[in-house]
C-alpha cells in the first residue's frame, strides 16, 4: 500500500482505485517477497499509474513471468490501454508481445532503427531479411520476378502475380505458415476437377499454387502441428495445420500456397545474402 503512495502527488483515493482496478485488493499489507511475480508486476503498474503519467514506459514488463501469467497480464494491459487511452511505450525482445500489444512498432538493433511503421505492415512486409528475423517472420525468401512468378536462387518458381514489377526485379516474398497447406501425394491420378487441382504438384489452381516438396520435419504441438518442407534444393517453408494424416517425414508431399496469400515486394538490399 505504501508503495502506491510513493508516487508524486498520489492520493489515497487514486491509490485505492488502481488497487481495486488491478485486482490487488486484500494484498495491501503484504511485503514484496509475499507476492507472486504477476502480483508484483501489477503493483509496479499501479504505482506508475498513481502518478497519472502522460506516457507509460514499460521495459520488458512480462519477461520473467510464466506464459499463462504473461498472457493474462498482456490482456489486462490491452484493456487498460483501451480504457485510459494512455500512450504506452513497451520495450520487448518478444515479437509476439509486440504484435499483441502495439499499434506501431520500431525494430532496433545495436541502437539503430531498422524499420518502423504500423504493426500489420511490418509483420506482413519486413523491409529486410534482418528485420524479418528479429520479428520472427517465417517463410521469407528472395527471388527475381519472371512472367510466371518469382524465381528463387535454387530454380524454384513460385507462380504468383508479379504484374506490378518489371521482369527480373529483385524481390522478397513471404507467406504466413497458416496459409501453407501440406498433404501427402495422392496415390493415383484423379479425373475430377477438384482433386486434379490438388494433385498436380506444379500448377496454379482454383485454391492456390501447388508445388511438389519434401517433408523435412513435423512437430505435434498439441492443438496444432508445425511442419517444415523443402521446395527444390534450398527453399524451405513452414506450415501450421491440424490435419497431418498420411504425412511421413522424408517423403514427398504436395504444398499449397493459398491463393492471394503470398506477399511480394521489392528487395531494398538485393546484394545482401
Amino acid at each position: 500500500w505504501r508503495n502506491l503512495l510513493f508516487a508524486t502527488d498520489a492520493r489515497p483515493g487514486v491509490a485505492r482505485y488502481w488497487l481495486e482496478h488491478l485486482r490487488l485488493e486484500g494484498l495491501e499489507n503484504r511485503f514484496p517477497s509475499q507476492l507472486s511475480g504477476g502480483q508484483r508486476q501489477r503493483v509496479a503498474l499501479a504505482q506508475a499509474l498513481c502518478h497519472a503519467p502522460e506516457v507509460l514506459l514499460l521495459d520488458e514488463p512480462f519477461s520473467a513471468l510464466d506464459m499463462p501469467v504473461r498472457r493474462e497480464l498482456q490482456r489486462e494491459l490491452r484493456q487498460l490501454q483501451r480504457e485510459t487511452g494512455l500512450a504506452t511505450v513497451i520495450v520487448t525482445h518478444d515479437p509476439q508481445e509486440a504484435a499483441f500489444l502495439a499499434e506501431e512498432v520500431i525494430v532496433i538493433k545495436d541502437g539503430q532503427g531498422l524499420q518502423s511503421g504500423i504493426n500489420r505492415d511490418l509483420f506482413s512486409r519486413p523491409a529486410t531479411a534482418e528485420v524479418a528475423r528479429l520479428l520472427g517472420v517465417a517463410n521469407l525468401h528472395r527471388g527475381r520476378t519472371r512472367d510466371a512468378g518469382v524465381l528463387g536462387a535454387d530454380g524454384t518458381l513460385v507462380e504468383v502475380d508479379t504484374a506490378d514489377f518489371a521482369d527480373d526485379t529483385a524481390v522478397l516474398w513471404s507467406i504466413r505458415p497458416e496459409r501453407v497447406t501440406v498433404r501427402p501425394l495422392p496415390p493415383t491420378p484423379s479425373t475430377t476437377s477438384d482433386t486434379a487441382d490438388s494433385a498436380d504438384t506444379n500448377n496454379v489452381g482454383p485454391t492456390g499454387v501447388h508445388l511438389g516438396a519434401t517433408l523435412l520435419d513435423l512437430a505435434d504441438l498439441g492443438t496444432t502441428s508445425e511442419l517444415y518442407v523443402r521446395l527444390g534444393a534450398q527453399t524451405e517453408l513452414q506450415a501450421r495445420q491440424d490435419d497431418t494424416t498420411g504425412l511421413v517425414v522424408g517423403e514427398e508431399c504436395v504444398v499449397t500456397l493459398v491463393r492471394g496469400a503470398v506477399e511480394v515486394w521489392a528487395d531494398p538490399s538485393p546484394a545482401t545474402p
